[in-house]
C-alpha cells in the first residue's frame, strides 16, 4: 500500500490521493482480465472553479464494450470520476458500472487525456457515467426504469452532486441503435431536441456543449440503412443548434459483432469528442460559423471533418455524378506525404441534404506481387459531358509503386525513384453509373497496362506522365493536358540539383503537352493529337511543369496554368512564380511560357503549389484560386494565404484589384507549417454558389504533427458587377 501512495507522490497536484482495498470481482473471463484490481480516492478535491464536468450518456456504444488493456488503467490526477456510491476517484477504465457483466472500454478517458492538453494547468476534468446499454430515447425521456437504472433520474442526481463540487462544461452522447426502427425513426428528432433541451435544463445552461457521436458504419446493410436515417436526422440537429456538434465515427471499427466499436474505436472517439471541444470552446479553432465580405465575393468557413486520430487528417473530395443533383464524397485518412489509405464513400441524390451509408472502398490499396497501384482505370470520381460522343469523359492518374508505398513516397526525394505514372480516360454512356476499362494515354510507343503484370518493365517506364487537367473544348474536341519528360539537354543546366519529377527521364525535364481528342464515331472513341511540348529550364524550376490546370477563355483560346519550383534555388534570383502558356489552335500549338501577372504588369511571388480555375454559372467570370506571398518562396512553402481573383481573359493575367483573401495563417493558433493548399472545388447546381474544401495540413506544427490537421469547407457567392 505504502509503495502505491509514493508511486504518486509527484502526482498530487488537483487534491491529496489515497488507496483502498477496493477489490472488483476476482477475474472470471478475457473481458475483465485487465480491469482495476483497486481504485483511488480523493481526500481532498479541486477548488470548484478548477473542476470541469462531462456528462456521459446514452446507450452501450457510450457505455463501453470495448476491450480494457492496461494502458487504459494508468490513471491522471487531473481526470476524476465517482463510484456508483458517489465517491471520487481517479478515472480508470471501465468508467460505467451499471451492467458489471457487459462494461468494458468507453470513450471518457481518452477523452479526458486529450482535452487536459488544452485547459489551464489548474484545472482538473470529472468524468461522470450515465449511460445504459440498450436504453431507447424514449426511455430516457420518460426517466424508464431500464436495467435497474431510472435513466433520467440517475442522470439528475449526478448533476446535482457534481454541481456541488465543479461546473457542468458540456456532455457526451452516443445513442440511436435501440431506435433505429422504421416505427421510431420519424419520431426521433423531436425526441433528440426535446432530450437535448431537457438535459440542458437539468444543468441550467441552456447553451450547454452537446457533443454527439455518428452510429457505426459496420452494421449489417438493412441495419445499417436504419442506423444512417439516424445520422442524417443528428446532422439535422446539429446543423440548426449552435452548440451541438457531431464527430464522425465512418472510419471506425467494430470488436466483430457489427454492432460496438472496437478498443480503437472507442480511443477515437474520445479523441474526437476532446479535439471538437476544445476547437470551439477553448481556442477558437472552430468558430468560424461567420461570413466574410471580400473584394469580389463573400467567403463563409465551416469545419467540415475534424482530423480523425492523432497525426491524422482526412481529405475530402465532392464531385458532381454526371449531369444532375447526385454528389459523391470520398474520403481517405493520410498520415504520410502523398499517400492515403481507408478510403470511404457516400452518395446523395439530393444535393448533399441527405446521404447514403458510408462504403468501404478499401482500407489499403490493391496489391499484386509486390506493386501496389494507387488511382488508375478502377479510380473513383467523374467528368465532363462531352456533346460529340454523348458520354462522359474523365481523366485519371494512376501510379504504380514497388514495394511499400510509405517507404517508396519517401526514397524519391533522395533520387530513388519506385514507381511509375501514367494517365488514362475513361468513358461513360450512363450518366457515371459505370465506366469503360480505360483507354492509356500515349505520346511514344510502348505496351499497354496489363491487369495481369502491373510491373511490366516495359510498361513502366514508357509513356510516364503527371496527368492534368480536362476541358471539352466549344469547338468540339476534348483536351487533356499532361506533365510529360521533355528532351533537354544544356551542360551548365545539368549541374543543377533537381527533385521529382524533373527526374522523370534522363535528359530530360518535366514538361507540359496536351491529347487533343476528336470523337470518331465509327471507332465509337477518340483520335488523338499531341500537342508540341513546352518547358523550363532546370534554372528557372527544379521540378519542372506540374498539376497543370486547363481553362477555355471566352474567345476560345486555351489557358493552362502550371506549378514550378524553386526548391534548392536561391529564392531571389530564382523566385517562386505561376507560369502560363496560350493556345490560339485548340490545344495543338502552346505558346512560350511567361509567369501569370498582376493586369497592371506587376510580378507576383507564388510557391510550389497548383492553382485552380473555374468559371461561375452566376456571373459567367473565371477565376483563379491559388497561393499568393508577399515575400518569395522557398520551394514549396509558405503555402500560406490562400486567394482568389478575377482573370482579365483578354490580357489573360490577374485583375489586381480583385484579389480576396480566403484563408490564411492566425499566428496565435496556427503554425508556420500551414499549408493553404491542395484543395478541392465545386459548383453548386442548384444555387451556383462555390464550395472549397481543403485540409489545412500543419496547422497545429511541423513533423509528424503535420498531419494532425482538420478539413473545412468554404462557401463563395461571386458578386454581380451591378453589386
Amino acid at each position: 500500500m505504502n509503495k502505491i501512495i509514493l508511486l504518486f507522490t509527484n502526482l498530487l497536484i488537483t487534491g491529496t490521493l489515497f488507496c483502498t482495498d477496493s477489490i472488483q470481482d476476482p477475474i472470471t473471463d478475457e473481458r475483465t482480465r485487465n480491469f482495476p484490481r483497486q481504485q483511488i480516492k480523493l481526500e481532498k478535491m479541486p477548488a470548484r472553479h478548477n473542476l470541469w464536468v462531462f456528462l456521459i450518456a446514452g446507450q452501450s456504444n457510450m457505455a463501453g464494450r470495448g476491450f480494457v488493456e492496461p494502458r487504459d488503467t494508468i490513471p491522471d490526477t487531473r481526470i476524476l470520476t465517482i463510484t456508483e456510491n458517489k465517491e471520487w476517484i481517479l478515472a480508470k477504465e471501465p468508467l460505467h458500472s451499471y451492467e458489471p457483466n457487459l462494461t468494458g472500454l468507453d470513450c471518457g478517458l481518452s477523452f479526458g487525456r486529450e482535452l487536459i492538453k488544452y485547459i489551464p494547468d489548474s484545472v482538473s476534468i470529472a468524468l461522470i457515467p450515465c449511460a445504459v446499454g440498450g436504453s431507447s430515447i424514449q426511455q430516457w425521456l420518460g426517466d424508464s426504469l431500464h436495467r435497474k437504472v431510472q435513466l433520467f433520474s440517475n442522470f439528475k442526481n449526478n448533476v446535482d452532486f457534481v454541481e456541488q463540487y465543479g461546473t457542468v462544461k458540456g456532455m457526451l452522447w452516443h445513442q440511436g441503435e435501440s431506435d433505429a426502427s422504421t416505427g421510431l425513426i420519424p419520431g426521433y428528432m423531436q425526441n433528440l431536441e426535446k432530450l437535448i433541451s431537457e438535459f440542458r435544463g437539468t444543468v441550467h445552461n441552456n447553451g450547454l456543449p452537446f457533443l454527439i457521436g455518428e452510429l457505426g458504419s459496420f452494421a449489417q446493410p438493412e441495419r445499417q440503412s436504419r442506423w444512417d436515417s439516424i445520422n442524417n436526422i443528428i446532422h439535422i440537429v446539429a446543423n440548426s443548434d449552435e452548440n451541438t456538434f457531431i464527430i464522425g465515427t465512418d472510419d471506425l471499427l467494430t470488436k466483430g459483432d457489427s454492432i460496438h466499436f472496437n478498443s480503437e474505436g472507442q480511443r477515437s472517439m474520445g479523441w474526437r469528442f476532446a479535439r471538437m471541444f476544445a476547437g470551439y470552446y477553448m481556442d477558437g479553432r472552430y468558430t468560424y460559423k461567420h461570413k466574410t465580405n471580400g473584394r469580389i465575393c463573400t467567403v463563409e468557413k465551416y469545419l467540415h471533418i475534424p482530423s480523425p486520430n492523432p497525426n491524422t487528417a482526412t481529405t475530402a473530395r465532392i464531385q458532381y455524378i454526371g449531369q444532375g443533383l447526385i454528389r459523391r464524397e470520398r474520403r481517405a485518412n493520410i498520415s504520410s506525404s502523398d499517400w492515403t489509405d481507408t478510403h470511404r464513400m457516400r452518395n446523395s441524390s439530393d444535393n448533399g441534404l441527405t446521404w447514403s451509408p458510408w462504403q468501404l472502398i478499401f482500407d489499403k490499396a490493391p496489391e499484386q506481387n509486390g506493386f501496389v497501384q494507387s488511382g488508375g482505370p478502377s479510380q473513383d470520381g467523374s467528368g465532363p459531358l462531352d456533346p460529340a460522343s454523348g458520354m462522359l469523359i474523365k481523366p485519371v492518374f494512376q501510379r504504380i509503386i514497388r514495394g511499400d508505398p510509405e517507404e517508396a513516397m519517401s526514397a524519391v526525394w533522395s533520387g530513388d525513384r519506385r514507381f511509375a505514372d501514367h494517365g488514362f480516360y475513361q468513358l461513360s454512356a450512363d450518366n457515371g453509373a459505370s465506366w469503360d476499362q480505360g483507354h492509356l494515354l500515349k505520346y511514344e510507343p510502348g505496351p499497354d497496362f496489363d491487369k495481369e503484370d502491373w510491373g511490366n518493365p516495359k510498361y513502366f517506364r514508357t509513356n510516364e506522365m503527371y496527368i492534368g487537367g480536362i476541358c471539352v473544348h466549344s469547338n468540339g474536341t476534348v483536351i487533356i493536358a499532361a506533365t510529360v519528360p521533355v528532351p533537354y539537354r544544356d551542360k551548365e543546366d545539368e549541374k543543377i540539383p533537381v527533385l521529382f519529377p524533373n527526374t522523370y527521364r534522363e535528359g530530360c525535364v518535366a514538361g507540359a503537352m496536351s491529347f487533343v481528342g476528336k470523337w470518331d464515331p465509327v471507332l465509337k472513341d477518340y483520335s488523338w493529337r499531341t500537342s508540341n511540348s513546352i518547358f523550363l529550364p532546370r534554372k528557372v524550376s527544379t521540378r519542372g511543369l506540374v498539376e497543370l490546370d486547363l481553362s477555355e477563355l471566352k474567345d476560345g483560346r486555351l489557358l493552362l496554368i502550371m506549378r514550378g519550383s524553386n526548391a534548392g534555388m536561391d529564392s531571389l534570383e530564382c523566385p517562386g512564380r505561376k507560369w502560363i502558356s496560350v493556345s490560339n489552335d485548340g490545344g495543338i500549338t502552346w505558346s512560350k511560357i511567361t509567369d501569370l501577372r498582376y493586369d497592371t504588369g506587376e510580378q507576383f511571388y507564388s510557391p510550389a503549389t497548383f492553382a485552380e480555375t473555374l468559371r461561375s454559372t452566376a456571373t459567367g467570370k473565371l477565376y483563379c484560386f491559388l497561393n499568393i506571398n508577399a515575400y518569395p518562396p522557398v520551394g514549396n512553402g509558405p503555402r500560406y494565404p490562400l486567394q482568389v481573383a478575377e482573370i482579365d481573359e483578354e490580357n489573360i493575367c490577374l485583375k489586381k484589384g480583385t484579389v480576396t483573401i480566403i484563408d490564411d495563417r492566425n499566428p496565435e493558433l496556427d503554425s508556420s507549417h500551414l499549408q493553404l493548399s491542395n484543395f478541392g472545388l465545386l459548383e453548386d447546381r442548384k444555387n451556383h454558389m462555390i464550395e472549397l474544401y481543403l485540409t489545412r495540413i500543419g496547422e497545429r506544427g511541423g513533423g509528424i504533427k503535420v498531419w494532425d490537421a482538420d478539413t473545412y469547407r468554404y462557401i463563395f457567392r461571386f458578386f454581380n458587377d451591378q453589386e
